[in-house]
């Protein structure tokens, strides 16, 4: 089994301390796909990418603010292959 989701929330951890971002929390993957028609959909599988931030206020005040972004796949998530346009 790859440890790739791991390895990503670990970049992504990284990415955001460099930029700046206090992280509350580490980032994490939820990866998840969807049904279209009843039947299984390769166009429209993602993942979840939450991660908490500190956010100081002007005052000092700090306040832990959750952030949420989709991280769309240009492969299937399973085996690699790599999806076709509108075939």
């Amino acid at each position: 089994m790859c440890n790739c989701i791991n390895e990503l929330q670990d970049k992504f951890a990284k990415n955001l301390a460099e930029k700046g971002f206090v992280l509350d929390e580490n980032p994490k993957i939820e990866a998840v796909f969807t049904l279209s028609g009843g039947e299984f959909s390769d166009k429209s599988t993602f993942s979840n990418l939450s991660f908490s931030i500190k956010k100081t206020y002007k005052n000092g005040n700090t306040k832990s603010v959750k952030q949420k972004q989709k991280l769309l796949h240009s492969f299937c998530p399973f085996c690699g292959e790599k999806k076709g346009g509108d075939e």
